[in-house]
């Protein structure tokens, strides 16, 4: 519940980022996600409400469905390589996907 957070870089060791990590961020803009992280939970960036972009690397391989509820102005997600994790989780959301 950060609202004047606006970039954040995370470590090249995470493996997963847990549940609600960056709820209510309403600055942050655009994150980009290292590979090796696998998992994106539940509602990580619940109501970041300024989210437009994220860089997801195809290390992701489970993104839960509401890891991003709540972030209306989300409209893209870009990627080293597209997967099934991104595929499944744009389903039925207007989400562009960008190859990087």
């Amino acid at each position: 519940n950060c609202t004047s957070l606006k970039e954040v870089y995370l470590p090249k060791t995470l493996e997963t980022l847990r549940e609600k990590t960056f709820n209510y961020c309403s600055s942050l803009e655009t994150i980009e996600i290292p590979e090796g992280i696998t998992t994106i939970e539940n509602k990580v960036f619940y109501r970041c409400n300024n989210l437009k972009s994220v860089f997801i690397p195809s290390s992701v391989s489970t993104i839960d469905s509401d890891a991003f509820m709540g972030c209306k102005l989300l409209k893209e997600i870009i990627t080293d390589k597209a997967s099934e994790a991104i595929s499944d989780f744009i389903k039925d959301k207007s989400i562009l996907i960008k190859l990087k």
